[in-house]
């Protein structure tokens, strides 16, 4: 054993033993006096030995008690406060003392609803306090009730001019509402009354910082130091902001100061490595920032390593720190999207794709995120996917590392195309080679429809290479546009002599004599693709579709058996809907258990899992893997299992599964929602609608909520208030598709269809493949405005991206009987009326088809259908139709 290390080990023992003695000397109110010292003197942990020796000689010492909870409190261990201040509340319930330093216990420990208890326990108990008001301010602002948080805090200043926490509280309101003239006002009040008020000094950094002025930024950063030197947080911020102002020089002399005084401190040598980051001297950064996470281990501390293991082209590395800043913080988009990025790097396609994925689950507009995945599919040759996603990342302003094109896209994303065209040249002008940049004009060109331009330039970019599929078969789109039908077919034949396997041109001329009621010649296509892509999982899907819609039931069979053989979630899925479409229950459980092997948790085999079983009976099972469902993707699988547990009258233990929802997190809408939907499934409107209101108080994203409490106003036969909150939340979320979605809906079932029109457009101005808005406004141009080729447009669309959908199946059967095309309408129709037999509007197109071809004894059977269902609005035409068959059928019933 090393001596020294023995000789300090027997004197710090000595020592204790000396302090020991010493407090069993000494008196409870000498131990108080003592710890009170301390804890004033900047040390908490020797004020707590002191303090829980004084409340050993006496247990009901409550001045002993109040100061060992203020020294946790101290610190920052609110837990143990909060049991110390708690027994000294039950030993004194009217001390106004003891509310006011809980409420400041809970707010440190952001538990507002706890702290705005004692605040207001305080108000109503003692005289008027500032200091209540100002923590009751703190804790409204903690729950988002801003306009709660205004008032207490003015309360506060009224009762007190002089308290700072106040008008501090009001300065953070007003630079979130966007008032930072207001914000700097209160600020400056401040320091002119308390020229060393910290607080005020982090405030007046952070508003102006995150305001862009890095100037004055700067500027409060160093009157900070100058005032309080000591202050380690003001060092590390200061340098942050002097690093994004351009300036690495003043960071790093900052940094060299810090750790003059202090060496090899960890912020400073985290500052220095950032420093070096900043400066591009990667391998001196990479040594800073990993020394200084031996001592201050966090998640930004591994991100900047990360990042600058990625600049060093050390993947594997970069991909070690990214994943250890997602253990520590897992809902770190930015960790993530480094990892897809670097996945992308190392051509680990799939993985890379798999990451983005993830981001885009949580924040379905990260703009990056579907960057990286058109990344990844234009990498694998999969360009119309690619294109897909890098015209969503367009839609949603994207930031790409190019200057020229991210100033384009951008613009493109805020609706100003003009702006975009510029940028979007000078980027195909500098490196014209690059394919992204050109594809990015040509459709910015097409969605001002100036197809001219988006020739031109797509035709520049041609030189006889595969890669040229691509400009060929946006070519072909653009000559579309300019109603040049032979000359874009020419184009899409010309993609697939470029790249044979490249799908987009064969699904396009699929989705052409789709449109023109031609589906043979449209699985010919995929057919022909297969010939040189045998596995292409889209195209044997799409084939098998075709194939079950044409009554080939063998062929579309032998198509999903080999689109299994090459798996793929989708061919597991589309196999399992198939056999359930054709009653085989045990091939339907086998292509799912087999789904479930290769892809376990997958949600949507899980979903479709749960609701065979429960249509054959077999509860228990069903249960089962809903609950499997919850756990892989909890939005999902509680409201099914919450909603077959109410059906099958277990309500008892639905309600538990909700409210424990709750419990782990009140400011999650989850539970909220869970426990509204059990009440609308029971038809407990007023209580559903109580609870949602409740959660709103609590939860940070209203969305969620506000949308239940429409759906819940209209299924209690409220629609105009449905109305009301859709339109207000179309109002604050103008963007949020499903929200333009709910409200265009309620307007088309209200029969306002002009709204409807307009809003379900937006929808598609928003994302262009949003399906419930493709397939409700193609039945609308259809039914309302007779613009059946538009409406021909929209439906094959929808088709095509769910073609075994009966819903899609009977609106693109529908179009087809408005234009008179019946024979070519009656495949679409017979098969959704056999997936929705209790559906009678598909009855009544299934037999407006019939009375069009003279088959007029099978539409009479459906027409009956249709009127036995006692819908007034659908047995009105039925009758007239039925009448109108009589009529010619001589007057026979």
């Amino acid at each position: 054993m090393n001596p020294f290390y023995f000789f300090a080990k027997v004197a710090v023992l000595a020592f204790l033993v000396c302090c020991l003695g010493g407090c069993e000397r000494k008196t409870k109110e000498q131990l108080l006096r003592e710890g009170i010292e301390l804890r004033n003197g900047s040390n908490p942990t020797g004020s707590i030995v002191l303090f829980k020796n004084a409340l050993e000689k006496d247990p009901n010492f409550f001045e002993a008690r109040m100061q060992l909870g203020l020294a946790y409190m101290a610190g920052g261990n609110y837990g143990q406060a909060e049991k110390e201040l708690a027994k000294v509340l039950l030993q004194d319930p009217r001390n106004g003392e003891v509310l006011l330093h809980l409420a400041t216990v809970h707010l440190g420990d952001h538990a507002a609803d706890k702290a705005v208890k004692y605040a207001e326990r305080h108000i109503r108990e003692q005289a008027p306090s500032a200091l209540a008001f100002e923590l009751l301010g703190k804790g409204h602002a903690l729950q988002g009730e801003t306009a709660r948080a205004e008032q207490a805090f003015r309360k506060a200043l009224e009762l007190d001019s002089r308290q700072a926490g106040a008008r501090n509280g009001l300065a953070r309101l007003s630079a979130i509402s966007g008032d930072l003239e207001a914000a700097r006002k209160l600020l400056n009040e401040n320091l002119e009354l308390d020229p060393r008020n910290l607080e005020t000094y982090y405030l007046m950094l952070q508003l102006e910082g995150s305001a862009g002025n890095l100037e004055k930024a700067i500027l409060a950063g160093k009157r900070l130091l100058e005032l309080f030197p000591a202050e380690i947080r003001a060092v590390y911020l200061l340098g942050l902001l002097q690093l994004q102002h351009g300036d690495p020089a003043a960071a790093g002399q900052l940094a060299s100061d810090f750790l003059a005084r202090y060496p090899d401190h960890p912020v400073g040598v985290r500052l220095r490595g950032l420093v070096h980051y900043a400066e591009g001297e990667y391998p001196e950064a990479a040594e800073s920032l990993q020394k200084s996470l031996r001592q201050l281990s966090d998640p930004i501390g591994r991100y900047f390593l990360g990042l600058t293991h990625y600049q060093l082209g050390e993947y594997e590395l970069a991909l070690n720190q990214f994943q250890a800043m997602l253990d520590e913080t897992p809902d770190s988009s930015q960790a993530r999207l480094m990892v897809a990025q670097t996945l992308f790097r190392q051509s680990r396609f799939d993985d890379s794709r798999a990451a983005a994925e993830l981001v885009l689950a949580a924040e379905p507009d990260n703009a990056l995120a579907h960057d990286i995945l058109g990344s990844v599919y234009l990498a694998q040759g999969d360009y119309d996917r690619g294109m897909a996603e890098l015209d969503r990342a367009i839609a949603k302003a994207p930031g790409l590392v190019d200057a020229q094109l991210k100033k384009g896209l951008v613009n493109l994303a805020l609706g100003k195309p003009d702006q975009a065209q510029t940028p979007l040249e000078e980027a195909v002008r500098i490196a014209p080679e690059l394919l992204n940049s050109r594809l990015l004009l040509a459709v910015s060109y097409l969605r001002r429809q100036n197809f001219g331009q988006a020739v031109a330039t797509l035709r520049e970019g041609l030189q006889g290479r595969p890669e040229d599929a691509i400009l060929h078969n946006h070519l072909a789109a653009a000559y579309l546009g300019q109603g040049r039908t032979d000359a874009a077919l020419a184009e899409l034949e010309k993609a697939k002599q470029r790249k044979p396997e490249y799908m987009a041109p064969y699904e396009n001329l699929a989705n052409y004599y789709l449109r023109k009621g031609q589906p043979v010649r449209a699985m010919a296509e995929y057919q022909a693709l297969l010939k040189v892509a045998p596995d292409n999982q889209r195209a044997l899907l799409s084939l098998a579709s075709l194939q079950e819609l044409l009554g080939d039931k063998a062929g579309a069979e032998n198509s999903l058996t080999r689109a299994v053989a090459g798996g793929g979630m989708e061919s597991f899925l589309g196999a399992a809907l198939f056999y359930r479409r054709n009653a085989q229950p045990k091939k339907v459980l086998e292509a799912l258990r087999k789904g479930l092997e290769l892809y376990p948790g997958q949600p949507a085999l899980l979903e479709l899992q749960g609701q065979f079983l429960l249509a054959q009976g077999q509860v228990a099972e069903a249960l089962s893997a809903y609950r499997s469902l919850a756990e892989a993707r909890p939005d999902q699988g509680f409201p099914l299992l919450v909603a077959t547990l109410v059906r099958q009258g277990q309500r008892q233990e639905a309600d538990e599964i909700a409210r424990r929802q709750i419990s782990l997190n009140e400011a999650d809408p989850r539970g909220y929602l869970l426990l509204a939907a059990i009440c609308r499934l029971q038809q407990e409107y007023s209580q559903g609608v109580e609870i949602l209101e409740g959660g709103l108080a609590k939860v940070g994203n209203e969305l969620p909520l506000q949308m239940a409490r429409a759906d819940l106003f209209q299924a209690w036969g409220q629609p105009e208030r449905a109305l009301e909150i859709l339109g207000a939340l179309h109002e604050r979320h103008p963007a949020n598709v499903p929200v333009i979605f709910n409200l265009a809906s309620l307007h088309d079932r209200q029969g306002d269809k002009r709204q409807a029109l307009a809003l379900y457009r937006a929808c598609l101005e928003g994302d262009e493949g949003y399906l419930p808005a493709l397939n409700n406004l193609a039945y609308l141009y259809a039914d309302n405005y007779r613009d059946l080729k538009e409406a021909l447009e929209l439906a094959v669309r929808a088709f095509h991206q769910r073609p075994a959908d009966p819903g899609i199946m009977d609106t693109l059967g529908y179009v087809m009987v408005r234009q008179g095309r019946f024979a070519e309408a009656l495949p679409f129709l017979e098969k959704s009326a056999g997936l929705l037999p209790a559906e009678p509007a598909v009855q009544l197109h299934l037999a407006q088809a019939y009375h069009g071809l003279g088959k007029h004894e099978q539409a009479k059977k459906a027409l009956d259908q249709v009127i036995a269902a006692g819908n007034p609005a659908l047995a009105r035409p039925a009758e007239a139709l039925l009448q109108q068959i009589r009529q010619s059928s001589g007057g026979r019933k």
